[in-house]
């Protein structure tokens, strides 16, 4: 079962939109692979909106951050969309992204 991580709101103004990953990793030391999906356990809208995070031992999950003019292409007006964390293909974590444009 995933966790759900709380809802979070992001603003379209600068290059980069940033979004936390409020989640403990996996394990000690690794990678997931975080993308903004259409489901709570949907892939990727697009390529361009997903990344692979990769923390050192006793580290946190990085913030994911991903292009404006990315979001903005796959979501022109803004809208809800999901944050979809996954370990080796599993969803461990997701939770509703806001995108205000």
């Amino acid at each position: 079962m995933s966790a759900l991580l709380p809802p979070t709101d992001v603003t379209c103004h600068d290059a980069q939109v940033t979004l936390p990953i409020p989640c403990p990793p996996p394990v000690a030391r690794g990678s997931v692979t975080a993308c903004l999906a259409r489901s709570r356990e949907g892939l990727a809208i697009m390529p361009a909106l997903e990344r692979t995070l990769v923390w050192q031992r006793g580290g946190a999950i990085p913030p994911l951050t991903l292009f404006t003019r990315d979001v903005k292409a796959a979501l022109p007006r803004g809208g809800s969309v999901w944050l979809v964390v996954r370990y080796g293909g599993v969803v461990v974590a997701s939770g509703q992204v806001q995108v205000i444009a």
